[in-house]
C-alpha cells in the first residue's frame, strides 16, 4: 500500500496533544490515521474536536477513514466516546469509518470487541501485532 505524507490542506500530517500523537496521511481518496502515545486527557474530545471536524469535511462520500491503533499505549473512555462521536459524523456524511487494533493486547481486543457490538457505525478490525500477554 502507498501511503501519500501529503495530506490535503484541510488536514495537518501530524497533531500533538499533551502525550498523543496522531500521524496522518492519504492512501488514494482515502485517509488513515495513526495514534501514537497515551490519549490521557480529561476531556480529549474538547481537544480532537478541530482534527476530527477537519476530517470528516475532507471525507468524500463512500471513502473510508482508518484509524490504527497498533501502536497506541493506552486511551481513556472518553477518548472512546469522542471516537463514537466521529463515526456517527462520518456515517452522516457518507463515509466509512474503520478501526484497525492490536489484538495481540488484550485491552485492545476487549476495548474493540465491545464497541464492534454497539449500534455504531465502525467496521473494528483485529490484527495479532503483539503476541497474547506480551502488554
Amino acid at each position: 500500500m502507498h501511503y501519500d505524507r501529503r495530506v490535503s490542506s484541510a488536514l495537518p500530517e501530524r497533531v500533538e496533544i499533551g502525550d498523543l500523537a496522531l500521524e496522518i496521511a492519504k492512501r488514494g481518496d482515502d485517509i488513515v490515521v495513526h495514534w501514537h502515545g497515551k490519549s490521557n486527557q480529561r476531556n480529549p474530545r474538547q481537544h480532537l474536536h478541530g482534527f476530527f471536524h477537519s476530517l470528516v469535511g475532507a471525507t468524500l462520500p463512500q471513502r473510508v477513514v482508518e484509524f490504527h491503533f497498533e501502536d497506541i499505549d493506552h486511551f481513556n473512555s472518553a477518548t472512546i466516546l469522542a471516537i463514537v462521536e466521529l463515526a456517527r459524523d462520518l456515517d452522516r456524511c457518507g463515509g466509512i469509518f474503520r478501526c484497525v487494533y492490536d489484538a495481540g493486547q488484550r485491552w485492545q481486543k476487549l476495548t474493540f470487541e465491545a464497541l464492534g457490538r454497539l449500534d455504531v457505525p465502525i467496521a473494528v478490525i483485529g490484527r495479532a501485532v503483539t503476541s497474547p500477554g506480551a502488554r
